[in-house]
């Protein structure tokens, strides 16, 4: 057996959600060990290749093996660590990070190591401010193998899981991908490539042959799937100066990625036109995230956020409706609905009757050791910051 850990993103429900079915999609038999709001453990019968399902996930932050369970007392864990460092080539770079709330005497651990090995070599031990190494300072630092280690501790009860960091996420590929693309509109709200990445895994990854994003703005759904192995794509939307945006941002796109084959198709168009533009053509998944409405201020009434859930409901049944018979048999649709927060309260769309017109129910990917207080109240995941107005809630739809 082979023991992972998978450091969650900062919506720890979606993260583990976007793993879980990224297995359930492949030939590995898995298990669950541990969970919490930052990590995931798990047992896999067959070794893992954590760097290519670190390219793969939009949502996981860092992800490594697991070398040692032992009891939560300072002297234990500092032996089985010891054992774990190896110098290579006279140096030795090494970094902590406990994930949860970690004892007094961590804070002195790594330089404790570092006097007692500073005689065999040169020794680095890296630090930060927090408990945690970010993944920047982690590939930085050159943590990860074979240069050095990032240990990571992950505390269960009264024992500790002990992991090595093999693969951080790419971020400065989808930083590149985010704000280095030739064509941006900022007036214009954009879906951030690692949650566009996340949406394509739970539809089915690289499991997808066909996907059609609706409401492709800028092209960031369809630029994701193709680094995701999609062959056949499609992207519309009903503004044809960010049609065009998508195009260029296409063409850059493959320029600096030469490995992208896959070909994209443009379309300005309604939604309600799609079915004759297509030809009534079928897909694998539909990926989109419509109009969310417009920005808010906080100060709305509670009427005015009635209104504004009634309007964006009607466009919603409809776009639906459309959708479904656009979506093969067996096929996935993820889609972000608006929610708006208001007194620390969210309101979400009523949209069950839409959802029973359109021939649509809710999709149960969601593990059955995730918390239900971590979805929302009809089960579903939800995605925003601190302070934001109108949240993201992602549904993951298939055919009744």
């Amino acid at each position: 057996m082979h023991q992972y850990f998978f450091i969650l993103g900062r919506e720890p429900q979606l993260s583990v959600t976007e793993i879980w079915r990224w297995f359930s999609c492949q030939p590995v038999r898995v298990e669950h060990l541990a969970l919490t709001k930052t990590y995931l453990i798990v047992n896999t019968e067959t070794a893992l290749d954590l760097t290519l399902l670190q390219e793969q996930l939009g949502g996981m932050v860092k992800s490594g093996e697991v070398f040692a369970v032992t009891d939560n007392a300072e002297d234990k864990i500092a032996d089985v660590i010891l054992k774990k460092l190896v110098f290579n080539s006279g140096r030795l770079y090494f970094g902590f990070s406990w994930y949860g709330r970690a004892p007094a005497w961590f804070k002195g651990l790594g330089l404790k190591f570092k006097r007692q090995l500073k005689d065999k070599g040169r020794v680095r031990f890296v630090v930060s401010r927090e408990a945690t190494l970010s993944s920047v300072t982690v590939q930085k630092n050159h943590l990860l193998p074979p240069q050095g280690y990032e240990i990571v501790f992950l505390p269960d009860n009264n024992k500790v899981y002990l992991g090595q960091t093999i693969t951080v996420q790419p971020f400065a590929d989808f930083s590149e991908r985010d704000y280095g693309r030739p064509g941006r509109d900022a007036k214009v709200g954009m879906l951030p490539p690692k949650l566009a990445r996340l949406m394509i895994n739970l539809a089915g990854g690289d499991k997808i042959n066909s996907l059609l994003d609706p409401f492709c703005g800028t092209g960031t759904v369809i630029q994701e799937a193709a680094l995701s192995g999609v062959k056949k794509l499609v992207g519309s939307d009903i503004n044809s100066q960010q049609i065009k945006h998508a195009a260029t941002n296409w063409r850059w796109l493959k320029t600096k990625r030469g490995q992208v084959v896959t070909e994209a198709s443009w379309l300005t168009s309604p939604v309600e036109e799609l079915p004759k533009k297509l030809a009534n053509q079928k897909f694998d998944a539909i990926v989109c995230e419509p109009d969310l409405g417009p920005p808010l201020t906080g100060s709305e009434t509670e009427s005015k956020i009635t209104s504004l859930s009634e309007d964006l409901k009607l466009k919603y049944q409809a776009w639906l409706y459309v959708l479904s018979q656009l979506l093969l048999p067996d096929g996935v649709m993820v889609m972000i609905w608006p929610a708006f927060i208001k007194g620390g309260q969210i309101k979400t769309l009523a949209l069950d009757e839409a959802l029973a017109r359109a021939a649509l129910k809710f999709s149960n990917i969601i593990p059955n050791f995730v918390p239900a207080d971590w979805l929302s109240k009809r089960g579903t995941l939800m995605y925003y910051r601190p302070g934001q107005k109108v949240a993201r809630e992602i549904v993951v739809l298939e055919k009744k």
